[in-house]
């Protein structure tokens, strides 16, 4: 498994109950409810556990560093870099049940938001190499994961340009 190395965020141990304590978290996660108990299962083995208190930058603008988060529990704020290094604009909140850092995985840019905890979390990870290796090795379950990877961006898209065409109409309301 791949290693994180990000200050802040701990890898929680595999023990005895963490396949069954797995289980229950990605059932418990909307977008993996297509998974069959075989397909958790096997996902299992390309994801890591990691923990933060509030304050960690999960992830840094620009950063190359290509992973997703699936978000278990905590909140986290998204931003975006202002006009100057030190500022800052929230552009959203995640809470338990989402991703973070999906697009990195599928067209291996950097990062496009800081990502801060606001509350202590847990995270599972999959890594840019573990992917390819599920692709690899179980094709069958990458196929699966691309898929609702593509579903969460085209959803996020339509999003943002339902928030675009309110700017913009606001904008032209205002001149």
């Amino acid at each position: 498994m791949d290693d994180i190395n990000k200050n802040g965020l701990e890898e929680v141990d595999k023990d005895a109950q963490y396949l069954d304590n797995f289980r229950s978290i990605i059932s418990d996660i909307h977008m993996f409810s297509e998974l069959t108990e075989d397909d958790i299962d096997d996902l299992s083995k390309y994801l890591s556990k990691y923990k933060a208190v509030s304050g960690v930058e999960v992830t840094r603008e620009g950063d190359t560093e290509g992973y997703m988060c699936i978000v278990v529990k905590g909140k986290l704020e998204v931003m975006k870099n202002g006009a100057t290094d030190d500022e800052y604009q929230r552009i959203a909140v995640i809470r338990a049940g989402r991703t973070i850092g999906e697009m990195t995985l599928l067209d291996e840019l950097p990062h496009s938001a800081t990502i801060v905890t606001s509350e202590d979390s847990i995270f599972l990870i999959l890594t840019k190499s573990m992917f390819d290796d599920m692709i690899a090795q179980n094709m069958a379950l990458g196929i699966k994961i691309l898929k609702i990877i593509a579903r969460l961006v085209s959803l996020r898209l339509r999003q943002t340009s339902g928030v675009l065409v309110d700017v913009l109409q606001n904008q032209n309301n205002f001149y």
